[in-house]
């Protein structure tokens, strides 16, 4: 195991064999990295550990598109970094909508409604996510 974590691209390619060793090796890399960026970006807030995982996890997802296998930190920098700005581009929504519909406004209880509801406020964010 030590090898795979003397070496980015040694590294990147037992993540792509499947190795489960190497998912030890990331987070062991790069975990702390992620967590840093997500803490100084957020500043102390409930979701850093939610979102620590999110980018964890889409680095994991996003693997197969890595071109340089020596281009690992960068990579997991990046998908970090995006990952809390769509957090922070989430949050500005809600706000809007939040001013536009006070939680005085009575909450709709006919589940037809409240589907349709939840509907538009996903094709909301799909509009809006990059």
């Amino acid at each position: 195991m030590l090898r795979l974590v003397d070496s980015q691209p040694g590294l990147v390619q037992a993540l792509r064999e499947g190795r489960r060793e190497a998912l030890t090796a990331l987070w062991q890399r790069v975990g702390q990295r992620i967590h840093r960026l997500v803490l100084r970006t957020l500043g102390p807030d409930d979701a850093v550990e939610d979102l620590v995982q999110e980018s964890f996890t889409q680095v994991l997802q996003r693997l197969p598109t890595l071109r340089h296998e020596d281009a690992l930190d960068g990579f997991v920098v990046a998908i970090t970094l995006n990952t809390v700005r769509l957090e922070l581009r989430r949050r500005r929504r809600r706000r809007f909508f939040a001013f536009l519909f006070p939680a005085e406004e009575p909450t709709v209880t006919d589940a037809s409604v409240q589907h349709d509801v939840r509907q538009l406020f996903t094709q909301i964010d799909a509009l809006t996510d990059d």
